[in-house]
Parts: C-alpha cells; structure tokens; sequence
C-alpha cells in the first residue's frame, strides 16, 4: 500500500482475480429477465385490450394459443368388420350409409374411401399381374405362340 493514505495505487485493482469487466452479475441478468418479462406482459395485456376492443386479428391471435384448432384424430373403423363385402362398392355404399346415420364423420367417411381407392389399385394390379401370368404360361404351353410354315 502507498503511503499517501490511500488504501491502493492509482488504476490498480484491489482483487486483481476478481470479475472481468464486462461481465454480466447474477442480479443484472435478473433484472434484464425481469424487464422482458414485463415487456412481454405489456404486448399481451396490449393485444388483450385490442382484442376485447373489436380487434379481429388479435382475437384470433388469442383464440388461436388458448383454445388452438383441433386436429383430426380417426379413432379404428370397425364398421366393415364382420360383414360379407361381396364387393368395394357394397363396402363404400356401407360406409356412405355409416356416414348418413351419423355413426361415422364425414372425415372419416373419406380417409377411409381414400384407403379403400388405395387397395382397389393393388387388388387391380394383382389381378392383372396374375392375368398376365396365365396368359404367359398359355402363350408357352402351346408352343411359345410361334406357327411353323
């Protein structure tokens, strides 16, 4: 220490490993935390008062967080189970009658026409792959289709 009564030198630190300048203090990120938040209530408390106001976009900004839209969720469609479809149209005019009696929704009504659409294809292209088979095992077994002149 100097002896001109004062405790340090002149620009010399008395905790020389101490913080670094500069650096953020548990209280200062506090208050800055403290501060967003408030700034954060201070939108929403303004977009409530403009929503309660008449304001439609903001209403909908409300309703659209609180209450949010409900997403489509198919529970298992058992309605097919168990029933003799002779055909996929007895099994689509099934499901259309499901849909008038209110059993099942008319989202559900149509995921599952698109899924029954779906296996009319692959049931189209078995068929099809197994015509072809025959026709080739036809074709084969009467000389490969070839006549000798």
């Amino acid at each position: 220490m100097a002896g001109s009564g004062k405790r340090f030198q002149p620009g010399q630190s008395g905790n020389p490993a101490g913080r670094p300048v500069g650096q953020m203090t548990e209280r200062k990120a506090l208050r800055g935390e403290v501060e967003r938040l408030n700034k954060q209530h201070n939108i929403i408390e303004n977009f409530a008062k403009a929503a309660v106001g008449g304001d439609a976009v903001a209403a909908k900004w409300f309703c659209d967080r609180l209450v949010p839209p409900l997403k489509s969720q198919s529970a298992p469609v058992d309605i097919l189970q168990g029933r003799n479809m002779a055909s996929l149209k007895d099994a689509a005019q099934t499901l259309l009658e499901a849909m008038m009696n209110g059993r099942i929704s008319p989202s559900v009504f149509a995921e599952v026409v698109v899924a029954l659409e779906s296996y009319a294809k692959v049931v189209e292209v078995a068929e099809l792959l197994e015509e072809m088979a025959a026709l080739r095992a036809d074709i084969q077994s009467h000389g490969g289709g070839r006549t000798s002149a």
